[in-house]
């Protein structure tokens, strides 16, 4: 199976600046495991390049690293060098002799085993960039560093890489194609639980949703059982209360007053640790929308939220050899969970589909008791009219009924969403016959699984 889906536009920037003939740059930085290398080796693939696979190790291992590739590709015996400075300068010549593709992969290890690399990597691209036409490409899995250290003016790199491609999760139609034998209902389920990360997706390679979390999360050597802490723990520092935040937002308390109480930190401090996450799309603020007041945070990150919603609060059997009993139990918490990132998944395909000024939700008081709309969205309809659209995301397999529809009428009087009010109903169920009758007339829009899929598209607005 070709496992190549999806990032289309990407490879496209990255053939374009290739094909101008002129020396070029590019920075690609994302999360872990969402595609950074096999973009860049599908791009290089059947060009003159050149790659270097920094690790985590010593700079005696890294130069060795480099030894050993530029020594293959010179179709020599492995190189020493006693130097990066060396090493660069060997790698400075294959660049004249003729074209080639330069790829650092992961440069933020070579930059943490060799201070000065960076410097002698920016010596590097002046020297090459004037008398060659190759080409030099950087990577790093630390979102953070890779912006410091590409756009920031005392950075050495800083204007060296004016071409930049940050790599997003993939949408939901673009991961189908990992899954072509599962269901819909299980490839949502699948989506909801690890986002668009391509190498999740490859690694779930069952056919069923319980399989996949069976195989990647439960029992003594599951694959992705300790990814949420690798993730942290690359990014923040310090991890520990960055961790502490989420898993705070991931137990209800999702408002900062709540998450200072909590912590026992200082507001300023929590403010600062919750803007980088937000920077790095761990966490995110939900819009206040109507009479709503304040921000609360949910977890952006889907298999962050799974982890600190699910996992962590079973951490004491998930390493069980029995995986059948171990889904038993947590089953009904991912039932949970997942009709949450079910109304977060909505949103999105709001935004892809339609015009969307802003999104949020609401949440009030309704006879002492709190109730919400799932998604309120002030969204420019086909003659540029601003509508306020409201939504209810149903994630059930019973087909959603007409009773939705008057409820939600009810709630909209309560949040006085008076301005070009419209209705949308999201189901994973299905719609009744008389709930579609009634959309049908008064112009609700209703959106199952093909449509989130793009089986079929958006309806008008």
């Amino acid at each position: 199976m070709d496992w190549f889906i999806g990032r289309e536009k990407e490879l496209a920037c990255l053939e374009e600046l290739y094909s101008s003939g002129e020396f070029s740059t590019c920075a690609i930085y994302g999360r872990r495991q969402i595609g950074k290398t096999t973009l860049m080796s599908k791009f290089a693939s059947g060009k003159r390049a050149i790659t270097f696979q920094f690790s985590k190790g010593t700079a005696y291992e890294n130069l060795s690293h480099m030894g050993i590739v530029i020594g293959s590709f010179l179709n020599k015996e492995e190189q020493t060098f006693d130097s990066l400075s060396s090493a660069i300068e060997s790698l400075s010549e294959i660049c004249r002799d003729e074209r080639t593709i330069v790829i650092f992969d992961e440069l933020p290890y070579l930059a943490n085993s060799i201070p000065d690399s960076l410097s002698i990597i920016q010596r590097f691209i002046d020297r090459i960039r004037e008398d060659t036409s190759s080409m030099v490409l950087i990577c790093g899995s630390s979102i953070s560093m890779m912006r410091k250290e590409t756009e920031e003016y005392d950075s050495p790199l800083y204007g060296r890489f004016r071409n930049r491609i940050e790599l997003k999760p993939l949408s939901l139609k673009e991961c189908k194609g990992f899954h072509p034998e599962m269901s819909d209902e299980d490839l949502l389920k699948t989506y909801l639980t690890v986002g668009g990360v391509p190498n999740y997706h490859r690694i779930m390679n069952e056919n069923t949703y319980e399989g996949c979390i069976k195989k990647c999360f439960l029992g003594p050597n599951a694959p992705l059982s300790n990814e949420a802490a690798v993730i942290i723990e690359g990014e923040l520092s310090p991890s520990g209360i960055h961790s502490g935040i989420v898993s705070c937002i991931a137990d209800g308390k999702r408002f900062q007053n709540t998450i200072v109480d909590a912590l026992g930190i200082s507001k300023t401090l929590c403010s600062r640790y919750i803007s980088n996450l937000e920077k790095v799309s761990m966490v995110e603020a939900v819009n206040a929308m109507l009479t709503a007041k304040k921000k609360p945070y949910v977890i952006s990150d889907n298999l962050l939220a799974f982890h600190y919603t699910v996992l962590r609060k079973f951490e004491p059997i998930l390493r069980n050899d029995d995986v059948d009993r171990t889904f038993r139990l947590i089953k009904p918490r991912i039932d949970t969970l997942l009709g949450k990132r079910y109304e977060l998944l909505c949103k999105s395909y709001l935004t892809s589909a339609y015009s969307v000024k802003k999104i949020g939700s609401w949440w009030g008081r309704v006879d002492g008791e709190e109730t919400d709309i799932d998604v309120v969205a002030s969204i420019y309809n086909k003659d540029d009219f601003l509508i306020t659209l409201l939504c209810e995301c149903k994630f059930r397999r019973e087909q959603t009924g007409l009773p939705v529809i008057h409820e939600l009428e009810k709630k909209a009087e309560l949040a006085r969403a008076d301005y070009n009010r419209k209705y949308a109903v999201f189901s994973l169920g299905g719609f009744t016959e008389e709930l579609k009758e009634y959309a049908d007339d008064m112009g609700i829009l209703l959106i199952g699984t093909e449509k989130l899929l793009g089986i079929r598209d958006p309806d008008a607005i």
